[in-house]
C-alpha cells in the first residue's frame, strides 16, 4: 500500500473537456490525494469511479482508496465565485494488483472467507519466501495488523483475526493481495 499526491491541471477556460492524455497506473490498496489548482471563492465537484472515497468535499482536493482492479477515473469541475462552471478536468486510472501478484483463483486458496477470526491461505511457492511480511489493511488504507511468515512445507498459512472489527480488508502477503471479509 502506498500513499500518493497527484496534481490535476487543466485550463477550464478553453471550452472543451480536458482529459489528461495518459492514464495513471496505481496499485490496489493505494490511497491517493488528488489536487486541483485552488482559486479563491471557487467550489469543486469531484466525480470518480473504481475507488472508495476517504475524504470528499467541495474543496480543491480529494482522497481516494483504489481497491478494485480495473479501469477508473477522477474528474473535477470548478465553479468560480461568480457561478461560472468550468469544463471537467479528468484523469483515467488503471488499477492493478501488480505484475508479481497476478494469481488465478486456482493458485490461491483462502478460507473461510468470510471469516469470524481464524483464516487460512495457501499460496504458490514463488509467492512466499522465508520471512515474508504481511499486512492486514482496512479500506481507509490503515494497517490494522502486521507480521512476518516463515515458509511452511505445504505453503498454508494461518491467521487469527479474532477481535478485529467486521468489514472488508486487504491481506497483503509479500507481493500478493487477498480480500478478506470479517463477520
Amino acid at each position: 500500500m502506498a500513499k500518493y499526491i497527484r496534481k490535476l491541471t487543466g485550463n477550464h477556460y478553453r471550452g472543451c473537456n480536458d482529459r489528461l492524455a495518459r492514464a495513471i497506473d496505481v496499485m490496489a490498496g493505494d490511497s491517493t490525494v488528488y489536487e486541483y489548482t485552488y482559486t479563491t471563492g471557487s467550489s469543486y465537484e469531484w466525480t470518480f469511479q473504481g475507488a472508495t472515497p476517504l475524504v470528499v468535499s467541495d474543496i480543491f482536493a480529494i482522497s481516494l482508496l483504489w481497491a478494485t482492479e480495473g479501469e477508473g477515473f477522477v474528474c473535477v469541475q470548478e465553479t468560480n465565485a461568480y457561478g461560472c462552471v468550468g469544463e471537467p478536468v479528468c484523469i483515467d486510472i488503471n488499477v492493478s494488483v501488480g505484475v508479481d501478484d497476478l494469481l488465478t483463483q486456482e493458485e490461491v486458496l483462502a478460507y473461510p472467507n468470510p471469516t469470524s477470526g481464524k483464516f487460512y491461505c495457501t499460496l504458490p511457492n514463488p509467492t512466499v519466501t522465508d520471512l515474508t511480511n504481511w499486512n492486514l489493511i482496512d479500506l481507509s488504507g490503515s494497517i490494522i495488523l502486521q507480521g512476518t511468515l516463515s515458509s511452511p512445507t505445504n505453503n498454508t498459512h494461518s491467521f487469527n483475526f479474532t477481535g478485529i472489527a467486521r468489514g472488508s480488508y486487504l491481506l497483503q502477503i509479500g507481493s500478493a493481495s487477498i480480500f478478506v471479509h470479517l463477520d
